[in-house]
């Protein structure tokens, strides 16, 4: 009985992989993918850009091969990545965050790039302008830089009194500059002073809350960086033991047990993508289509989080939330 299972076993992995096979032979494109963060972590805005090209008309499996690369948080990966991407010959990559796209934008200028979650990528030198990007490159810009002032406000809105502000961001991220030149004049404008604490891998951020603690912070507004979104757990469960209150740029941290946050919806930026995605195999030339601005921001509160914290969330903040978590 066991052989006889062994053998089944051998047959239906043989089935399965030649129907893998036969799959990738009959699909009409292949696509490169290239993402800074956690597959685990990442699977639901994955997810969400696949299902942006089945409603263009491109099923995976069926209509292209999508060939995954993941940096898990280590950014020094990417370019490497990139290399092996573009040494696949694909008819097309697309790049999740700033690093991963500067790496595919260095890598290659020739097969088209869409990226996603890019803040400035005038400024990156991904492309020569977000009207008429000029290059093998455009996508799905996400403001954050922009979005973070509305963070700070959030925060002070939530936590009035707070005078110790602290600003959790990644140090040597390409976008973090833009990030800190915004924010800063966000703060200078309310006349709020605040001290910036970077980490640079996961692990650092246990070090950072304990600085945090110690300098009895009153208030933690966090970046939107990739290294943060895939952190999600570990800042909910560091803030709450901290007793310190967080407002960042992504609802899943929020969810994970954060005060609040303010920021683009991530999930919708990444199904508008699959439609450039799927605009670009059909003959345009991604250096004639604009770059598109994400505006469409959400505010998201935990009440749960607010009331260990003993915060008293107003009934006008209630309201105005686009998200309650209770």
């Amino acid at each position: 009985m066991n052989r006889r299972r062994a053998v089944l076993a051998m047959t239906s992995v043989g089935l399965l992989g030649a129907h893998r096979a036969l799959a990738q032979q009959s699909a009409r494109y292949r696509i490169g993918y290239l993402n800074g963060g956690t597959p685990k972590v990442q699977t639901e805005v994955l997810q969400t850009m696949l299902l942006g090209l089945k409603e263009a008309g491109l099923v995976r499996g069926r209509d292209f091969v999508l060939e995954e690369r993941w940096g898990r948080g280590d950014y020094d990966r990417l370019p490497a990545f990139a290399d092996e991407l573009v040494a696949l010959k694909p008819d097309l990559i697309i790049t999740v965050g700033s690093p991963a796209s500067l790496a595919a934008a260095r890598a290659t200028q020739t097969i088209p790039v869409v990226f996603i979650n890019v803040s400035n990528p005038v400024d990156l030198g991904i492309v020569k302008s977000l009207r008429q990007p000029g290059r093998n490159v455009t996508g799905i810009s996400n403001v954050g830089d922009q979005v973070l002032p509305k963070g700070l406000e959030l925060g002070m809105t939530l936590v009035p009194k707070a005078t110790r502000i602290g600003l959790l961001t990644q140090r040597d991220d390409v976008s973090v500059r833009q990030h800190l030149k915004t924010f800063d004049a966000a703060a200078k404008a309310r006349n709020i002073r605040y001290t910036v604490y970077p980490v640079e891998h996961q692990f650092d951020l246990k070090r950072a809350f304990d600085e945090l603690h110690q300098a009895r912070v009153e208030l933690l507004i966090i970046t939107s960086q990739v290294l943060f979104f895939n952190s999600a757990k570990e800042l909910g469960a560091l803030s709450a033991a901290a007793g310190i209150p967080a407002v960042s740029g992504f609802r899943v941290i929020t969810e994970a047990g954060c005060l609040a946050s303010y920021g683009i919806n991530t999930p919708l930026s990444h199904r508008k993508a699959g439609v450039y995605v799927a605009k670009i195999l059909a003959g345009n030339n991604p250096g004639e289509m604009p770059v598109e601005q994400a505006t469409e921001a959400e505010m998201v509160i935990n009440l749960k989080a607010a009331k260990a914290l003993g915060i008293t969330i107003p009934n006008e903040m209630r309201l105005r939330a686009d998200a309650i978590i209770d």
